[in-house]
């Protein structure tokens, strides 16, 4: 499994993923009462996250696109295309769905995944619309994600690859910073 961060389980817990590398298909659903491999239609993506309410569905980044996919038909519909981003990934490997299901967090950048992204950008997963994330003066983005209530946009990132994170809350609603910038490292962390 990719990262604890990730949830492995479907939000009924009936189908859970785990990956291997070293196959095709790299990610693998299996049935929960099994844990025997279900014969659904293989997919690649840079990452995905379980829908919060529908058990069938995902939500994928692939290349610069966000598709919403039904893992048991294989139907994949585009939500929103990053434009001028060559990659895009959710959060990366940190961000998350809003319980509701209505937002997300996209990590963008101008090289291939997994390179650090350069920007982020909300998605409303209802209307497919993006907003980029008001300007964080960070270099490259670390990961960004929505928290569970869907109020807040969490960013950590640094000046430059490497240098030390620094982290960022914002007013979904409004886009203005909550409180002041965290820079000690990790902090709050991990939504």
């Amino acid at each position: 499994h990719q990262y604890s961060k990730v949830g492995a389980w479907n939000c009924n817990t009936t189908r859970l993923w785990v990956t291997n590398r070293d196959s095709t298909p790299s990610i693998v659903f299996l049935d929960a009462s099994t844990l025997q491999p279900q014969n659904l239609p293989a997919f690649s993506c840079n990452e995905f996250r379980w829908h919060p309410t529908d058990p069938d569905l995902i939500y994928a980044a692939i290349g610069n696109q966000l598709v919403r996919r039904n893992v048991v038909t294989g139907a994949q519909t585009v939500i929103y295309t990053a434009t001028g981003y060559a990659s895009a990934a959710i959060g990366p490997g940190e961000g998350n769905i809003s319980d509701d299901g209505r937002w997300l967090v996209l990590g963008c950048g101008q090289g291939s995944w997994p390179d650090p992204p350069t920007g982020c950008i909300l998605v409303d997963l209802q209307a497919g619309t993006g907003t980029p994330i008001p300007a964080t003066g960070y270099g490259h983005v670390d990961w960004a994600t929505i928290s569970p209530s869907g109020n807040y946009i969490v960013v950590n990132g640094g000046v430059t690859v490497g240098a030390p994170d620094r982290t960022k809350v914002f007013n979904r609603a409004t886009g203005a910073i909550v409180g002041t910038e965290w820079s000690d490292y990790g902090r709050p962390s991990h939504y």
